[in-house]
């Protein structure tokens, strides 16, 4: 179960970012819609929450900001035509400084444990005993 819970998860972190990078030019009437950036952050935020409940890995929860990361450095490197995905413009710069400010703040509450009682995984007692 908890295989198959952190395939899904690294499937979803790829498929969010992927699908992220590509809504970011999006424009509707003529002004841009920055869909890209709640995608960003929702799936920055629930993918590693959603990695701790089924997997109970911090390793595990890491690994979508990690994809995230990949994917996004992919998609702003100019191919042999000159194109990118993600251009320079104001959304794309709000996706990658929320993107990267959620994997920042997912990533402080991974290391520290703290994301464990978000994620609505066991904790241990530290606290000393009379």
């Amino acid at each position: 179960m908890r295989i198959a819970g952190a395939v899904v998860v690294v499937a979803a972190s790829l498929l969010a970012a992927v699908v992220g990078a590509f809504l970011v030019p999006l424009k509707v009437a003529g002004s841009y819609l920055p869909v890209a950036t709640v995608i960003g952050v929702g799936g920055n935020v629930v993918l590693p929450l959603l990695a701790m409940w089924w997997v109970r890995s911090r390793v595990v929860a890491l690994v979508p900001g990690l994809i995230w990361f990949v994917v996004i450095l992919l998609a702003t490197q100019p191919d042999s035509a000159g194109s990118v995905v993600i251009a320079n413009m104001w959304p794309s710069t709000l996706y990658l400084l929320t993107g990267a400010a959620t994997i920042a703040v997912m990533g402080y509450l991974t290391i520290t444990g703290a994301l464990r009682r978000y994620a609505g995984a066991p904790v241990r007692d530290t606290s000393p005993k009379s």
